[in-house]
């Protein structure tokens, strides 16, 4: 995955786009708290509105910790081309089968449950990873140039990595999108 993101940046060029660094890449699970996100659904309903940052990551790890989950990993996604998605800067993912979409959404409820915090997206949340921001507009022919490179890179993930195994879901901290500060597994006993 790295290697062709390498080769997609190369090809793309970072004039419109910040590529995030390859430690950044990732799938998000559950979308957890953010400090500009302070209202009900998206703040753990056992808090206040006003609590510090620090107060809910604590709050959020005990409720994690807490967790008594049955061994999940691996997870197994593919790339999901569905055009209505097309986000210009990340790959839509899924379950490989039913049954593993499933499993990740069980997942999502059993962590909303556990925080207190079920965002409005919730049920009809996307998988998928990121690899950049966008920063300044395309040109027409940029853009064009951008839509082939992301399809050739979709088809080449594709081949090269028809599966994608990932293992169990971590609970990380972070300030912003380059740099993710794990913490523990779900479901560990750290």
């Amino acid at each position: 995955m790295v290697a062709a993101y390498a080769e997609f940046r190369a090809n793309t060029g970072d004039h419109n786009v910040t590529f995030l660094p390859a430690s950044s890449y990732h799938m998000t699970v559950f979308d957890g708290v953010t400090d500009e996100q302070r209202r009900p659904g998206d703040w753990p309903h056992g808090l206040p509105l006003d609590a510090s940052m620090e107060a809910c990551n604590n709050y959020v790890a005990e409720k994690l910790r807490g967790l008594k989950l049955q061994p999940m990993a691996p997870f197994r996604m593919v790339i999901d081309e569905t055009p209505a998605y097309q986000s210009r800067f990340s790959i839509r993912l899924r379950g490989m089968n039913d049954a593993e979409t499933r499993r990740l959404y069980e997942l999502r409820d059993i962590i909303s449950k556990a925080i207190g915090v079920r965002h409005a997206n919730h049920d009809g949340y996307e998988f998928h990873t990121t690899f950049g921001y966008y920063v300044r507009q395309f040109s027409e022919s940029e853009e064009k140039a951008y839509q082939a490179n992301f399809q050739k890179l979709l088809r080449q993930l594709k081949k090269t990595i028809p599966v994608i195994e990932l293992q169990a879901p971590e609970y990380c901290l972070f300030n912003d999108m380059t740099e993710f500060r794990p913490q523990f597994l779900l479901g560990s006993d750290s």
